[in-house]
């Protein structure tokens, strides 16, 4: 029996240092359907707020695990789909508060930021990172695929509404694919909303991880810095987390190596870094779970990565 049902980690993070992740969402129940997203994609989207993970249980095995001695950097609801489709967040992050001073962050896809209750419910956090990955509507269709409710405008109104708000840090992450959102005419749009919005930081991603659409195709790093620039100041290229941060040694399950396939597909040696443990005890356990298919893989110039099988795949 897992030991932990809601809760991963604490794993590293090129953004969080040692992140302890909370997952309140079924796996893919999004209000998007990215081409870049790295769990695959998704039949249906949905705009449908409800308790999906009982938020009572995910505070009972928080509380566990604080107990135990384990450095955390930051406390992390993300998951495996959008958490603020989870009615229950906002208690969520009321009873984190009152546990512990670790800070807490909540990665959104900012969508549903347009709904005063969803903003009223993160503003507690200390830090949250929405996203905007497109300029427009065309661009957003393309790039996000999004409930049919959510539109360009509406997207960009509640990142900006929410700036208004939320007096903590809000860190906005642009995720760019080579030759659907990086024109010259995009960036020159991308700048303008930025400026609208007024993040704290804008962190630049692009896809350097195995992604199921091959319209995603990663944005050179060259050129990835070159629109850091034209972005301003708050703008960065988000970096590969910094092996003198690692050192942590814990004791991994093969069940261990499974949750953190299901959230990114990862080669050997990234596991090996993510839960610090030896790189041939994880080709053992990868070896086992690709024979009972539990997992799959994919060759890349960068190596061989590995991911959960979701059905049907």
């Amino acid at each position: 029996m897992r030991k932990y049902k809601y809760i991963y980690g604490p794993v590293p993070s090129r953004r969080l240092g040692w992140s302890l992740g909370l997952d309140i969402i079924p796996l893919k129940t999004c209000s998007q359907n990215c081409r870049y997203c790295q769990l695959g994609m998704n039949s249906d989207v949905t705009v449908q707020r409800q308790e999906y993970v009982d938020v009572s249980l995910v505070l009972k095995e928080l509380e566990r695990k604080l107990a135990e001695d384990v450095k955390i950097d930051r406390i992390t609801i993300s998951g495996s789909g959008e958490p603020t489709l989870n009615s229950g967040i906002g208690r969520l992050i009321t009873g984190i508060k009152a546990m512990t001073d670790i800070p807490m962050v909540v990665i959104t896809n900012g969508t549903l930021l347009w709904d005063p209750q969803v903003r009223k419910e993160l503003l507690a956090a200390d830090t949250v990172m929405p996203s905007l990955d497109a300029v427009d509507q065309a661009t957003f269709e393309m790039v996000n695929q999004p409930h049919k409710s959510i539109t360009f405008e509406k997207h960009l109104e509640g990142l900006i509404k929410f700036r208004q708000e939320y007096s903590g840090q809000y860190w906005l992450e642009v995720f760019l694919l080579e030759g659907l959102n990086t024109s010259d005419q995009q960036i020159e749009a991308f700048a303008e909303h930025i400026s609208r919005i007024n993040p704290d930081r804008v962190q630049l991603n692009t896809a350097v991880r195995p992604v199921t659409d091959p319209a995603a195709k990663t944005v050179p790093q060259e050129k990835m810095n070159e629109i850091a620039k034209r972005l301003g100041g708050k703008a960065e290229v988000i970096a590969a987390f910094s092996k003198q941060n690692a050192g942590q040694s814990h004791y991994t399950s093969r069940s261990d190596v499974l949750e953190t396939l299901k959230r990114r597909p990862c080669t050997i040696e990234g596991l090996s870094k993510s839960l610090d443990v030896n790189a041939s005890v994880i080709s053992k356990i990868i070896s086992s779970l690709s024979e009972e298919k539990l997992i799959t893989a994919e060759q890349r110039e960068e190596g061989i990565f590995y991911k959960f099988k979701l059905p049907g795949d």
